[in-house]
């Protein structure tokens, strides 16, 4: 079987229907609306796919399935504006894509959606997506260009090795999820003012010089870890929780900020739970006790004087 043509009927094509047909070169699926789960998985020599009025696209529908399989080598694809839903990893996999553009009939994007689409250059989403699920771009090394200002939330692993992606806008995001950009080179000036929580290994070896991001409550584990460009961290006043080594290895980190009512970066107190003292970073213990948390990678002293009533040093804190 080379060659699919459903122009007439067969408007839902099951879970499997196609499943790993070795030969199988294009589809033309003219009339079909729900396309199951796997229904082309491991259809290594699909190069062409016509779905102009499909509704669904089950879980892995596109992708590779079995560790031995491949997925579909198309390098394009039109997804139609009657498309409301599309399974997780439905594209996993699909190395021969270079550029995606989904329809505003989409609110989020799936786990594992695009997750190592190695040579996809170019993402274009909707101002409707508010979320991007988990692994969904990961490995998808030659990434650079998505916009991302309309999105809340990005979730684990979502833009993991994704080791060409440079240039991010995180201006509404929320949250953002364990390693979501991890080993993702980001560079330039990073503004994510309505940010509240940065997961383990966010940005590990980003290589963004200034992250301002003012509302964060919390931090953590290796959030910022190896940002060897890091010059300066702002704190937010609403800091309630840094995990350990968040900063180890930002080796140009010059000192920790927070910006006081005058709108003007100082150290000192931030509020019952952080302190910064001539620029190294403190929190309090639950039995009011201080823990050395943090110090600066690149500060330039020959001593340092620990604060009186601390309790501990944190993991990797210097």
């Amino acid at each position: 079987l080379s060659n699919i043509d459903l122009s007439k009927t067969d408007s839902v094509i099951e879970k499997e229907t196609f499943y790993n047909c070795k030969y199988l070169k294009t589809a033309n699926l003219l009339n079909v609306k729900e396309i199951g789960d796997y229904a082309f998985a491991d259809c290594q020599t699909l190069n062409y796919i016509n779905i102009p009025i499909v509704e669904t696209i089950g879980e892995g529908a596109f992708g590779r399935y079995s560790t031995y399989g491949g997925a579909p080598t198309i390098s394009t694809i039109q997804l139609p504006e009657t498309l409301v839903s599309i399974g997780n990893g439905a594209f996993l996999g699909c190395e021969g894509l270079l550029e995606i553009t989904l329809p505003k009939s989409l609110s989020e994007i799936g786990n594992y959606m695009f997750a190592y689409c190695k040579k996809l250059e170019t993402v274009v989403l909707p101002k409707e997506i508010n979320s991007i699920g988990d692994y969904s771009f990961a490995g998808c090394e030659l990434l650079t260009d998505i916009n991302l200002e309309n999105v809340y939330e990005i979730k684990k692993y979502a833009f993991a090795s994704c080791t060409s992606l440079e240039n991010i806008d995180l201006s509404n995001v929320d949250k953002i999820g364990e390693a979501a950009f991890a080993s993702a080179p980001i560079k330039g000036e990073i503004v994510g003012n309505n940010i509240t929580e940065i997961g383990a290994y966010a940005f590990q070896n980003a290589k963004f010089t200034t992250f301002d991001a003012l509302n964060v409550t919390s931090l953590g584990e290796g959030a910022f870890s190896n940002c060897v460009n890091l010059v300066k961290f702002v704190f937010s006043n609403n800091i309630k929780f840094v995990d350990q080594f968040v900063f180890n290895g930002c080796t140009n980190l010059n000192s920790f900020y927070y910006m006081n009512d005058d709108n003007k970066a100082v150290t000192g107190r931030i509020n019952d739970y952080a302190l910064l003292d001539h620029g190294i970073l403190y929190v309090t213990l639950p039995t009011n006790k201080y823990e050395l948390k943090a110090i600066p990678g690149n500060l330039r002293v020959s001593t340092i004087q620990v604060l009186d009533n601390t309790a501990r040093i944190d993991t990797y804190a210097g």
